[in-house]
């Protein structure tokens, strides 16, 4: 099914996922708001997987940082989620789409994206990228 990484793109945000756990451990406020409702990913083979939504598996327990102790006191615990994927096979997308999703990111965003100290410089090199597993590594390279 998935190969990773993938590029997760939902609510004007895209980011770079390393594996399964990252795309499905989420917050209760996140899932409540939707943040899977229209979910997609694209791995570094052109695939692109259309998320419909998603499900709570179970609650996770916190980790021992302040931030989640914090957040699982104040109502809003990590969930395991399952994925509900549409149905058929997952389809294709093109670097130029892929490059377009990114970039209404940056529009739609301008604001957060703007407060990446190098944000110039990787936009740049976005916009130079001759393939997909380019834009992979450009993201990996800022930690994006």
């Amino acid at each position: 099914m998935l190969a990773f990484p993938v590029l997760s793109f939902s609510q004007n945000l895209v980011r770079r996922r390393e594996s399964m756990s990252e795309i499905t451990h989420c917050t209760r406020i996140a899932l409540r708001k939707g943040f899977y409702e229209g979910l997609l990913l694209v791995d570094e083979q052109g695939r692109r997987f259309n998320v419909t939504g998603a499900r709570k598996l179970r609650t996770l327990p916190p980790r021992l940082t302040f931030g989640n102790i914090l957040d699982f006191i104040g109502g809003n615990p990590r969930y395991e989620i399952e994925l509900m994927f549409a149905a058929g096979p997952p389809t294709t997308i093109s670097l130029e789409d892929a490059r377009k999703l990114i970039f209404d990111s940056f529009r739609n965003e301008k604001y957060l994206w703007e407060t990446m100290v190098d944000f110039e410089e990787f936009r740049d090199k976005i916009t130079k990228a001759t393939s997909l597993q380019q834009v992979f590594s450009i993201f990996k390279e800022y930690h994006v």
